[in-house]
């Protein structure tokens, strides 16, 4: 069992645990909302009642949600990665924007198993050095 040193629980019942043998520091609401520093294991969590964790750590950082997540910015929303970022989807994946702009360095390849359609209301272009229409 793990020895906790101390305990400090103020009258309106917020907690701070200090967990020697497992080098922890655990911040407790009333509402069970907790700030847990994980010092052995070198992380950070933060979750809240409903079960929505954010944890810190070597991995990098891990958001889990049990509904909805949603980013909000009143300027730009950027994303880089030093290596491959995928999105993956267990229904549909809609991007609604003013225009898109799609670049590659090497090759694009928009692949479909049933239909896929290209339509404007206005003019469409395909161009390359050497266009194959099959």
């Amino acid at each position: 069992m793990s020895e906790i040193i101390k305990e400090v629980v103020t009258g309106g019942k917020l907690t701070l645990e200090f967990d020697q043998d497992k080098k922890t520091i655990t911040i407790t609401t009333p509402n069970n909302h907790q700030i847990v520093i994980l010092d052995e294991q070198d992380a950070l969590q933060l979750q809240d009642r409903f079960g929505n964790l954010v944890t810190l750590g070597a991995n990098g950082i891990l958001m889990q949600s049990v509904q909805d997540v949603s980013i909000l910015a009143a300027g730009k929303v950027n994303i880089a990665a030093a290596g491959n970022i995928a999105i993956e989807s267990k229904a549909d994946c809609t991007v609604d924007a003013l225009n898109i702009t799609q670049t590659t360095k090497i090759s694009f390849v928009a692949r479909a198993n049933t239909v896929t359609e290209i339509s404007a209301s206005g003019m469409t272009s395909i161009k390359g050095a050497l266009v194959n229409l099959n």
